[in-house]
């Protein structure tokens, strides 16, 4: 069992999980740097993307194909998905363990309409390490439209890294234009929550658990402080201009240090 060891790394647990039945030992750590993961951004649909949020199989494939491996998914409307699995030996899927809470588990069995699934948990918490759903259980823990994402043996390939980083770059300098753009205008407290994860999130969260990942303390401290001026400013729930309440000056020298640290 694997388990996770960094924030939002449940997806990484779970492929570290089946890879293990193929009778490979990684850890989700292992996954996300050997993927480079800490140096990777993206824009999609809007929103910029960062860490564990970049968790779809054209990113997971940066390291599985090293491996010999590739990611499969599919996307399934809810009432497909209780057969899907009864096709599959071990596929991941994302449940609603609560109303806000949605998370990364592999189906490992099913019998007689019921399906067991491993929990990619943290180790030391109390949550079971397996969950035992029925049918009509799975149904309702399912989005309408759910990722289903196995594993299959591929031609082992090294990706090249370095359009990935390039990109990167691109995509923090873009983000740094949007927050300045966003923080001169003054905006609703409704407004200031809908931008809380496209806007903000790559970086005061996702990649704070990245750099902590690689080491680089100091910098994540940065952004945790900035992260929690935010946070201040978005608790007030009254309408104001963010550039009021940030240190933008440090928030865009940070920015700068965090696509400094990206290879070249």
């Amino acid at each position: 069992m694997k388990y996770m060891t960094f924030r939002g790394s449940c997806a990484f647990a779970g492929v570290a999980n089946m890879l293990e039945r193929f009778g490979v030992d990684v850890t989700d750590r292992d996954i996300a740097l050997g993927m480079k993961l800490p140096y990777l951004f993206a824009k999609e649909e809007g929103a910029y993307l960062g860490g564990p949020m970049l968790q779809s199989a054209q990113w997971f494939d940066l390291y599985l194909r090293t491996l010999g491996f590739a990611m499969q998914e599919k996307i399934l409307p809810r009432e497909a998905v209780p057969a899907a699995l009864q096709e599959r030996d071990c596929a991941m899927i994302g449940l609603h363990l609560s109303e806000h809470d949605k998370h990364a588990v592999i189906c490992a069995g099913h019998a007689d309409g019921s399906y067991c699934f491993v929990n990619n948990k943290w180790e030391n918490t109390d949550e079971p390490e397996q969950l035992f759903l029925t049918g009509e259980e799975l149904l309702n823990r399912l989005d309408a439209q759910t990722a289903m994402a196995v594993l299959v043996p591929a031609d082992v390939q090294q990706p090249d890294f370095a359009p990935l980083f390039q990109q990167s770059r691109s995509v923090l300098a873009e983000m740094k234009h949007d927050i300045a753009v966003f923080c001169q205008q003054e905006h609703q407290p409704h407004e200031l929550i809908a931008a809380m994860n496209p806007l903000f999130r790559a970086v005061l969260l996702d990649g704070v658990t990245m750099l902590e990942l690689i080491g680089q303390q100091e910098l994540a401290g940065c952004f945790i402080r900035i992260r929690e001026a935010l946070m201040c400013a978005v608790r007030s729930n009254k309408p104001l201009v963010p550039a009021q309440h940030l240190p933008l000056a440090q928030m865009y020298q940070a920015i700068d240090e965090y696509a400094a640290l990206i290879p070249s």
